[in-house]
């Protein structure tokens, strides 16, 4: 409880000061008011969360965890929104105590760039796609998820199907993990990986709504989600 009360500590401290400061830059520029950013197609939706504290873990019941609320969230939009103080009697209020403040977009941009430098994005794959370590699923996550998944296809298929699917569906995943740490680390030559690169580079630098096929673009034609230029290199190959 103490490791993890620890590890909670840095990152909480961290936005609640850049918050305070965030709404003392908002409250100096209130004179010289900037104007609101112009809307397109491909703005980012305001109840995207950016930053999230919360707690993890602990000696606690499953209803508490999942009754558990974050300790502070910020939203794309410079919404705030923090637990506030709650009285210590029993049994509790029903509803949380949320209180909520908005800071300015530039405060919010100091803030992402501030938690960017102290490397408290570091974990986000598409905010460094190029570090290696974020990339591929660790063992120790990968090897349980399979052995969960063996079990309710088993359950599914029966143990006469259970053996060759399963089979089949690691040798997919390894091909698909492969190949997603080839596009960001190999010196691609072949015209057919090559065209997967170009066509997860745009999901990662043109438009991450788009282009979520990593071994394939097959699925994103099926969803609606490729890139035209895909479409066209792809024609090419054939």
């Amino acid at each position: 409880m103490l490791r993890a009360a620890m590890r909670l500590a840095r990152p909480a401290v961290f936005l609640l000061a850049s918050l305070s400061l965030g709404a003392c830059v908002a409250s100096a520029g209130a004179l010289n008011p900037t104007p609101p950013p112009s809307s397109s197609p491909d703005a980012v939706d305001p109840n995207t969360p950016v930053f999230r504290v919360r707690w993890e873990g602990g000696f606690v019941t499953p209803e508490m965890l999942l009754g558990r609320l974050p300790i502070v969230v910020v939203y794309a939009d410079g919404r705030v929104i923090t637990q506030g103080p709650v009285p210590a009697i029993y049994p509790g209020p029903l509803m949380p105590n949320l209180q909520e403040r908005t800071i300015s977009a530039a405060a919010l941009e100091g803030l992402i760039e501030l938690a960017r430098e102290k490397n408290l994005l570091r974990t986000v794959h598409h905010d460094y796609p190029s570090d290696s370590r974020r990339l591929v699923m660790p063992p120790s996550v990968s090897i349980p998820l399979a052995v969960l998944f063996y079990f309710l296809f088993e359950a599914l298929l029966g143990n006469d199907l259970v053996s060759p699917f399963f089979i089949g569906f690691i040798l997919g995943y390894l091909f698909y993990d492969l190949t997603h740490y080839a596009v960001h680390h190999f010196a691609i030559k072949n015209k057919f990986f090559l065209t997967l690169k170009k066509h997860h580079m745009r999901h990662h630098f043109q438009d991450s709504k788009k282009g979520y096929g990593v071994s394939s673009p097959v699925w994103d034609d099926v969803m609606n989600t490729n890139f035209e230029k895909t479409r066209e290199d792809f024609k090419e190959l054939i």
